[in-house]
């Protein structure tokens, strides 16, 4: 099966190089039929997209807290408004 068109992207942001992003996709891809036990469906994509975004962050790392929401909607603080 083709690699998703963000795969080179997400390894360039994780540092991994794309020949080994590849071999995770497929790692992945097995992971997962193996979990859902069906191959295509929403269910198994997701499953396999998890999976290869875990095995590109280290164990040790956690990812960042979202924002506040009023960041995220780009209000401004203290307008009066």
């Amino acid at each position: 099966m083709k690699a998703p068109k963000l795969l080179h992207w997400h390894a360039r942001k994780a540092g991994v190089p794309v020949e080994r992003a590849e071999a995770l996709w497929r790692k992945a891809l097995r992971e997962a039929t193996a979990d859902t036990g069906w191959v295509g469906t929403s269910e198994f994509w997701g499953a396999a997209e998890e999976g290869v975004v875990k095995h590109f962050c280290p164990p040790n790392v956690t990812p960042r807290p979202a924002p506040p929401r009023i960041l995220r909607r780009g209000a401004r603080i203290g307008t009066g408004r």
